[in-house]
């Protein structure tokens, strides 16, 4: 990695680089959908996926447009909470498109770097950071624009780099973001925001020391702890990894531990047989109503599945979701 630089040097430009929102605010086409594409080999599979999005199938919108949810509605305050000279650029970090900024212009999809979703790119064939790869070589819907954080960091070497990435995704950049690393000219000001991620291997260098604690500090649900860290960050001009690490850290130490739950996962078929059985009981009872069931039974199924497994029954029976 390159020497740290003063503060003078510094050009004052931040990239922040965020997980994208598995909601958006337009329905997905059906052949939008990841775990619908077929290609036997890694390259096969991304060149029928991004020949798909570079179809019209609805006008293209902007990235910060398309989003939606509680994570992505703070994600996209925080540019604004930089002061720097330089500026801020927002870019995202998504499983369907790769690397992008704020304002491509795209199509509502489904595709995630989570295990066990229908629409994952983890397959027998396929691991996360190969995909992420295999995306880096396709233009994207802003050519020119960088198609990887390595690429990014070498076109503005003097800029700061916050990364907000969930676990998996962290996983899936990692080795993209190892290389960039070694092309910024401050070694401090890259710095990855990833409450829950392991801390192991050369990566474990590079994240800010966050932990499950200061939920009950910024609030939220912990789908959004790691923007809300971001903007605390931002907002307290603690954009140095030591330093934000050591002010997070006592931040921390005033809070109590973090709640952990430990549930029991289900297969889908398992969730699917639950759902079945407990409309058979109540045919009125929402998706919602029947997930706090489930968890409050000390059973575990991650909301979004839940939700669209409810989908698939409901349509399935009565010929509509509800």
């Amino acid at each position: 990695m390159g020497q740290p630089l003063t503060a003078r040097t510094a050009s004052g430009r931040l990239h922040i680089v965020v997980t994208c929102s598995n909601r958006k605010t337009r329905k997905v086409p059906p052949q939008l959908h990841l775990g619908v594409v077929p290609g036997s080999t890694p390259t096969a599979r991304r060149q029928w996926w991004t020949g798909r999005l570079s179809i019209p199938h609805l006008p293209a919108q902007a990235a910060r447009d398309t989003y939606a949810g509680e994570h992505w509605s703070i994600a996209t305050t925080l540019p604004d909470l930089h002061a720097g000279p330089g500026g801020a650029r927002l870019w995202v970090a998504s499983a369907g498109y790769g690397l992008i900024p704020a304002e491509a212009p795209i199509m509502p999809y489904s595709a995630t770097f989570a295990a066990g979703h229908a629409d994952s790119v983890i397959g027998p064939s396929i691991t996360a950071d190969e995909w992420w790869q295999e995306l880096s070589t396709w233009p994207g819907p802003m050519p020119g624009a960088s198609r990887t954080i390595a690429a990014l960091a070498a076109t503005d070497p003097d800029a700061t780099f916050l990364l907000v990435l969930s676990p998996p995704y962290l996983r899936a950049c990692r080795q993209d973001i190892l290389t960039a690393a070694e092309k910024i000219n401050d070694s401090e000001r890259l710095m990855v925001v990833s409450v829950g991620a392991e801390r192991s291997g050369p990566i474990a260098d590079l994240l800010v020391r966050a932990d499950g604690r200061l939920q009950g500090l910024f609030g939220g649900s912990k789908l959004s702890i790691n923007v809300r860290v971001a903007a605390h960050m931002i907002k307290a001009g603690a954009l140095a990894r030591s330093a934000a690490s050591a002010a997070l850290t006592e931040l921390a130490r005033t809070q109590p531990a973090p709640v952990v739950f430990s549930r029991q996962p289900l297969s889908d078929a398992e969730v699917t047989a639950y759902i079945s059985q407990s409309l058979a009981a109540d045919p009125k009872a929402s998706a919602t109503r029947l997930l706090r069931t489930l968890r409050d039974s000390q059973l575990a199924c991650e909301q979004h599945r839940f939700h669209r497994l409810y989908r698939d029954l409901v349509g399935g029976a009565h010929g509509h979701a509800r």
